[in-house]
């Protein structure tokens, strides 16, 4: 990477930042949020903050970063599930009451009761990691995850382009067996096991968050209705949270605004067109950042996606997954 790549590069971390502060993607505190200085909501302070660190300190905040927005993808899925049990309940706060009683029988004693479908957890291993992670004992698992990362990136590429595909968002287009995206190198094939288990174990900790939450305030999952209007409105479902794929953020973020998109502006979006919508209207739980070029926007960076997506790698994926919907026009 040369310093030009390297300055743009530093400078959609900043963005990521900036907005990752003023959006409240995570909702309360990490394990680490006291051992690396709070995320920054102004552009010319974050940019400021960055030139100053090495890349040393850079590596470790983005790692932390990167194991907290891991650990929020699984509170994300644990506490959709448990909508469903909670919505069934007579009195959902009695329901929230057993089961912060549960988690707290996870994490000290390894007992698993949790009534959430989500509940596949390593439960035996989790009290002492937990207390490992209270004590400060974490770096030995932490950090070497950023090396382990890498290596499960460049393991995927590899398996791809050795079954034809330029990248693995190419299984995605119909001409593709899906079945072989499940036999891609995964996550745990790579990442040492205390590093997974304690994103579960801070996936738990926010999941209590949300318990008392329920406990304190209760919750709806119904709108009311207007009985002025000249149809009565319908009741609606009970709330369901889509389990997140966070190993297809890129394809999920970019389906995402384009249906946003059409939904907005009542046709479908040229590529260019998409591609600075997604930077100026976030999809919903995903970060999406703009590289630019003076006043041109060159890349985008998709929280989940290990590198920049440039205009023309936007444009190739925009033909597989919406093919025959853009009349080829790059307006900057």
């Amino acid at each position: 990477m040369n310093e030009e790549q390297r300055k743009l590069l530093l400078e959609a971390y900043v963005r990521m930042e900036v907005y990752s502060a003023n959006s409240k993607t995570i909702e309360w505190p990490s394990l680490f949020s006291n051992l690396i200085q709070p995320r920054i909501k102004d552009l010319s302070a974050a940019t400021e903050f960055y030139a100053s660190l090495n890349d040393k300190q850079i590596e470790i905040r983005l790692a932390i970063h990167h194991w907290e927005a891991g650990a929020w993808g699984v509170y994300e899925a644990l506490m959709g599930c448990s909508l469903d049990p909670i919505s069934h309940s007579i009195d959902p706060r009695i329901w929230a009451k057993k089961e912060l009683n549960n988690v707290d029988l996870l994490l000290d004693e390894g007992i698993n009761q949790l009534m959430t479908p989500r509940n596949a957890f390593s439960a035996s291993e989790i009290p002492e990691l937990y207390c490992k992670l209270i004590t400060g004992a974490w770096e030995d698992f932490i950090m070497p995850s950023l090396e382990e990362s890498k290596q499960h990136q460049e393991a995927r590429a590899k398996y791809f382009k050795e079954n034809g595909c330029e990248d693995e968002f190419e299984f995605f287009d119909a001409k593709y067996d899906i079945r072989l995206s499940f036999m891609a190198p995964h996550e745990k094939e790579f990442l040492n096991k205390n590093y997974l288990i304690s994103r579960d174990i801070q996936a738990l900790l926010w999941y209590k968050e949300f318990l008392v939450e329920v406990v304190r305030e209760g919750i709806t999952f119904y709108d009311d209705i207007d009985y002025t209007e000249s149809q009565i409105s319908k009741k609606r479902n009970p709330v369901r949270v889509k389990e997140l794929q966070r190993s297809n953020d890129g394809f999920e973020a970019i389906r995402l605004s384009f249906d946003r998109f059409i939904s907005e502006c009542n046709r479908t979006p040229k590529w260019a067109e998409l591609m600075s919508f997604m930077v100026e209207n976030q999809p919903r739980g995903i970060i999406v950042e703009g590289v630019y070029e003076r006043s041109k926007l060159i890349a985008i960076v998709i929280e989940g996606v290990d590198k920049p997506i440039d205009r023309a790698a936007f444009k190739k994926r925009f033909d597989r997954y919406f093919k025959k919907t853009d009349i080829k026009q790059d307006i900057s």
